[in-house]
């Protein structure tokens, strides 16, 4: 005999005495057209549920139930709708002209909340809950009140997630952290003050904290992986969308370049670096700086911000060594993007929504390999020297690349092996992951060469 949970039952009890008589065809935690009710947080936060402070269980699929305490007090997400509240969204909401503020706007509630038509709420649904567990599980209005024992494929067929399956977990969050057709962080909302997008599966799952047992077949750098792959098919189809907008802010969408190919410190402008000598003329105070970037070169035309690279550069390299047959097709599309991207203010959108979303099905039919791929120690530690031996490009790509190899080495670090031993207590290793997580702090106090030096430091380890 199945037993249910407290507040399963509960919502049963109302669902039975308050709510009207269902109509033919219609189940319990749905709407009349069938569509399955989003509960809210409450429904799941009992006790004998995920609301326990120490775990109860040892099996049921890596469940704890500690869930809910656990993205109550650890996790971010909980606290995304008060974000909205704060003077920092005020400002953001004034500099946009919205006609609402932040916590009304459909806007900012489709990342910040379980933000889903009204219909959609069930007894409990609170949209001040932030994002909640729905957000990443699904509607628990059909399967709530007996999902316990019952086989995960039948559940997945009454509205619940697969957040098993790493992929579909790498779309839900990038749905957010990159965007959808429905949420979309563009150069003005940046502009007002949000901050840009950045994203990395592995890294921002450790940081998150995990609330379930991480399995072998998500662990040794498999997350890192399929994020990698999923983050640059989205961000491709993503650039193909922001090709056809046609309302403000027009195209180009300059959140699609390197920010910090614009936004950095330009040294050699001050108007003091002339003062009059003796004779009355202007005499040089000092030689001009120059510039890290000016020192690299530019690979086009000086001055023109590049695609941003942070989304293919290190996925590259996995490519390069599990699927070699398919680098020169996915090189080829990318620089014909980046080719394209270069004409900025004068480029054809249309031809770069062609070329973007043909790139995306190249990533696209990548990601069965990706799946299939064991992340073995020997599989992390050739991926891992490859890595850190494109240190010279990766420096030179700009702040967010080199932001993106830090998080790929701080993932791989811990997995591959030198003869036979964990890199992690190796005082070299050690030193240099310090120094690049310095690195990449800030991207006003970057430092290409210091960075490069650091990564060639791992690969001369690794190689010796």
């Amino acid at each position: 005999m199945r037993h249910l949970c407290a507040s399963a039952a509960v919502v049963v009890l109302i669902l039975g005495v308050l709510s009207p008589p269902l109509s033919v065809g219609q189940t319990p935690g749905s709407t009349s057209s069938g569509a399955p009710l989003y509960m809210g947080v409450g429904s799941c936060a009992a006790v004998q549920c995920h609301g326990s402070l120490r775990e109860l269980t040892t099996s049921k699929a890596g469940v704890r139930q500690t869930e809910h305490p656990h993205w109550l007090f650890k996790e971010k997400h909980a606290k995304a709708y008060e974000v909205l509240l704060k003077d920092r969204s005020l400002v953001m909401a004034k500099n946009l002209k919205m006609a609402e503020p932040p916590a009304q706007s459909e806007r900012c509630l489709v990342c910040h909340a379980m933000y889903v038509p009204k219909e959609l709420r069930g007894p409990k649904f609170q949209l001040e809950d932030g994002v909640s567990c729905e957000a990443c599980h699904g509607p628990a209005g059909v399967w709530l009140e007996n999902h316990i024992d019952r086989k995960y494929e039948d559940l997945l067929k009454e509205g619940m997630y697969d957040t098993r399956n790493l992929a579909k977990r790498a779309e839900k969050c990038v749905s957010c952290h990159v965007g959808d057709e429905t949420r979309n962080v563009d150069h003005e909302l940046i502009a007002a003050g949000h901050p840009d997008l950045v994203f990395e599966l592995d890294t921002f799952t450790a940081i998150l904290p995990p609330h379930w047992r991480i399995s072998q077949d998500e662990g040794g750098g498999k997350a890192w992986v399929v994020g990698q792959a999923v983050a640059l098919r989205e961000s491709l189809k993503r650039l193909a969308r922001r090709t056809q907008q046609l309302g403000a802010p027009a195209w180009p969408e300059f959140a699609e370049f390197e920010c910090f190919a614009c936004h950095h410190e330009v040294k050699n402008v001050k108007s003091t670096y002339y003062r009059r000598g003796p004779d009355r003329r202007q005499q040089p105070v000092a030689e001009w700086p120059v510039s890290w970037r000016e020192a690299r070169g530019y690979p086009g035309v000086a001055g023109i911000p590049p695609w941003n690279p942070a989304r293919y550069f290190l996925f590259r390299q996995f490519v390069q060594v599990a699927a070699p047959e398919s680098r020169p097709t996915l090189e080829q599309e990318l620089d014909n993007i980046n080719m394209l991207m270069t004409k900025v203010g004068a480029n054809d959108p249309a031809q770069i929504a062609v070329a973007a979303n043909r790139a995306a099905q190249t990533v696209d039919a990548l990601l069965a390999r990706v799946m299939a791929q064991k992340m073995e120690p020997q599989f992390a530690g050739i991926l891992l020297r490859n890595i850190a031996s494109d240190s010279a490009a990766m420096a030179g790509a700009g702040f967010r690349v080199a932001e993106q190899a830090f998080m790929a080495v701080q993932t791989f670090v811990p997995v591959a092996q030198k003869n036979g031993k964990s890199l992690v207590t190796e005082p070299a290793i050690k030193n240099a992951l310090d120094t690049l997580s310095r690195s990449v702090e800030k991207p006003a106090m970057y430092d290409p060469q210091q960075f490069a030096t650091q990564m060639r430091a791992i690969h001369s380890f690794l190689t010796q």
